[in-house]
């Protein structure tokens, strides 16, 4: 299961990965992370990366590393919104911890809202357009 864009805040978010963040960003992160009582390197979210996809949602929600690697996304999503915009100013993790969990939700991919190959998105019968197209086609009984 892998999550493509979600919303923070009413803001949409791509996810970000390791090519969207530079090893000045990654530095960063780990003296920020000091800062906080625990050290956060680039290997770590690595590492949790994996681990997360090999888990179903229920797992994922319960690992004691849940929190980390849900500010890790945020964090890296940021990054990558900040370089599509031109902007290379660090993005603190702080912004990412920061983050309101209320105002946070998981957007579909956009595949996941197309109609499967071969099959059209039918309307229903009962649209002006529906009644239109019904009155329009030659009845059998004449």
């Amino acid at each position: 299961m892998t999550t493509r864009r979600f919303k923070l805040a009413g803001e949409v978010y791509e996810m970000g990965s390791q090519a969207d963040v530079t090893l000045r960003d990654f530095i960063l992160l780990e003296q920020e992370t000091t800062d906080l009582g625990k050290v956060f390197t680039m290997g770590d979210i690595v590492r949790l990366g994996e681990k997360f996809n090999d888990l179903t949602p229920t797992e994922a929600k319960h690992d004691p590393e849940g929190a980390w690697m849900l500010s890790a996304t945020i964090w890296m999503a940021m990054v990558r919104k900040a370089r599509q915009a031109g902007d290379n100013t660090p993005v603190p993790f702080a912004a990412a911890i920061d983050a309101n969990l209320g105002t946070f939700e998981v957007l579909p991919d956009p595949a996941d809202r197309q109609a499967p190959a071969g099959k059209a998105r039918k309307r229903p019968a009962d649209s002006a357009a529906g009644a239109k197209r019904a009155a329009a086609k030659p009845s059998a009984a004449h």
